[in-house]
């Protein structure tokens, strides 16, 4: 009798299957579960055996989903990779030269400065991926602090832009403003967001 239940009983290693729902906590109190639903509710009882059906299959799919985030894993490592170099090589082209002080070399500092901030959003992508396989969850802050990152890069883009190009229309220097406030008034709403999700810890729930 004993023999049995142990069979019917998931072990710790069948309780957590990456990506599928199953998460390390629930083998805990998986065996007691298991126990008192049995008799208790068909219904589970028979999502388990559909379940037992077609493991197989969902494994496969479950193995192809984490196959997928490695593969945008390694894309975004790649992609940081070249815009570093491109960002320390401009900045090497302009020390080079001894032109610093030209207003062309001014655009490139502040291009150069907007490659490191989009290395920097592709890595926080890059650590949402990583954390989404471990733990199986996404988290809101790496998406806030990306749209900050992204909002600074476009102030930053359009402040030089502004003070560079002394020739601008009215029509545009007016776009530029707007684009300018809506940007800062985006980066402010964001950083609310992420002071009242520390406040308020919405993550750790």
């Amino acid at each position: 009798m004993s023999d049995e239940k142990e069979a019917s009983e998931p072990t710790d290693e069948v309780a957590y299957r990456p990506l599928s729902g199953t998460h390390v906590e629930d083998a805990k109190a998986g065996k007691k579960k298991w126990a008192d639903e049995k008799p208790k509710d068909p219904f589970k009882m028979r999502t388990r055996q559909i379940h037992s059906h077609f493991i197989r299959a969902i494994d496969l799919i479950t193995y192809a989903e984490v196959s997928a985030y490695l593969l945008a894993g390694c894309a975004f490592t790649f992609m940081a990779l070249v815009v570093l170099y491109r960002g320390v090589d401009d900045i090497y082209q302009i020390l080079a030269s001894g032109t610093l002080s030209q207003d062309s070399s001014t655009t490139r500092i502040v291009d150069a400065l907007s490659e490191f901030l989009f290395v920097i959003i592709l890595m926080e992508l890059l650590a949402t991926v990583i954390t989404h396989i471990k733990h199986e969850t996404f988290q809101i802050k790496p998406f806030i602090i990306i749209g900050i990152i992204s909002g600074v890069r476009q102030i930053l883009l359009i402040g030089a832009r502004l003070s560079l190009n002394e020739n601008m229309s009215d029509l545009a220097w007016k776009h530029s403003q707007i684009e300018l406030g809506i940007n800062v008034g985006i980066d402010a709403v964001l950083v609310l967001c992420l002071v009242f999700l520390r406040k308020f810890r919405v993550e750790d729930s």
